[in-house]
């Protein structure tokens, strides 16, 4: 078995679990390159007993970490975040545990932006946006402290956005939670992650242009070098959400080919700007038509031309072996 790390993560779509482990010989390379798997909790939550154990088995004899994406502050009310919300992930968590999962990283899915940006009119009664961010470092510190009571060996990290927040903002709550977490007598995040809506028209509106916006980011890579967190990146394609015709998904070639170019180009800008991440997490959650077909549609096998797999393979060789030589 090899010896394990987290630099890389592959998250090939929730529902996609057990077709991707029950056809191990069609990305025995990727295997060998990938660190960690990922999945949104609740979506594993729906595979049976039967399905998890033959998965989370497979994973651990090629020596995979399972990760987990997760809502720590949701919008659905006060028993969505905080406490209430670690109280009702423990037992789905500790399923998986039970079944075999090696469970070893958690990231938290955007607290902050959900509560000053996706869903202000829930967070109204706090008042004003300085009421809404304190609210957000206290609710998310809360459960960052009973996870780690929890599983304690468990990784945990935040994600937050770029460029609907600015790189300030991001590093202000960075310092605030990362004190507030202290304070409250727990480790603080083991990581942070960063999810870029990097195709033109968001950097555009926000006054970047490629060169500029991955330079900006990059500012963030080192800020929280300079503080020892490791830093980790989202690669994905943005513009796959346009695949679709009368309310159906186009599942051909079109589709996979511009997952494929837009991972392989957000590799290039960022590397280009001087981007090295502790952790490379190349995943879709994006669903289009009325079936939600996951894109890219296409996820085996990996030497096909333009399915996951692939560009998990190609990302692997032209931007993470490099530094690793």
């Amino acid at each position: 078995m090899k010896k394990k790390t987290d630099l890389v993560w592959m998250m090939p779509g929730n529902e996609r679990f057990y077709e991707l482990f029950t056809n191990l010989d069609k990305w025995r390379y990727t295997q060998g390159i990938v660190d960690v798997v990922g999945f949104a909790d609740h979506a594993l939550e729906k595979f049976s007993d039967d399905e998890l154990r033959e998965g989370f088995a497979a994973m651990n004899s090629l020596g995979l970490s399972l990760g987990l994406e997760i809502g720590c502050i949701k919008e659905h009310g006060p028993d969505f975040y905080g406490r209430a919300m670690a109280d009702q992930q423990r037992p789905v968590w500790q399923r998986f545990i039970d079944l075999g999962a090696n469970l070893t990283s958690v990231a938290f899915d955007e607290p902050l932006l959900n509560v000053i940006e996706i869903f202000p009119e829930v967070w109204a009664f706090l008042g004003d946006k300085e009421a809404q961010f304190e609210f957000a470092v206290e609710q998310s510190a809360e459960y960052i402290k009973i996870i780690r009571e929890y599983f304690p060996q468990i990784t945990l990290g935040d994600i937050e956005v770029f460029p609907t927040m600015t790189i300030d903002e991001v590093i202000h709550w960075i310092d605030a939670l990362e004190a507030r977490i202290k304070q409250k007598g727990a480790a603080g995040m083991d990581f942070f992650r960063f999810d870029v809506n990097w195709y033109n028209p968001a950097f555009e509106r926000s006054g970047y242009t490629q060169e500029t916006g991955w330079r900006e980011i990059k500012k963030l890579e080192d800020y929280c070098k300079s503080i020892d967190m490791p830093f980790s990146m989202i690669y994905w394609a943005p513009d796959v959400f346009r695949f679709m015709e009368d309310g159906k998904a186009i599942t051909d070639s079109r589709a996979d080919e511009a997952w494929y170019d837009q991972v392989m180009t957000q590799g290039k800008n960022y590397y280009d700007a001087g981007g090295r991440p502790d952790q490379y997490v190349i995943e879709t959650w994006v669903t289009v038509g009325e079936d939600h077909t996951w894109m890219p549609p296409t996820l085996l096998p990996e030497d096909g031309v333009l399915s996951f797999t692939r560009s998990v393979k190609d990302f692997y060789d032209t931007y993470v072996k490099p530094q690793k030589a």
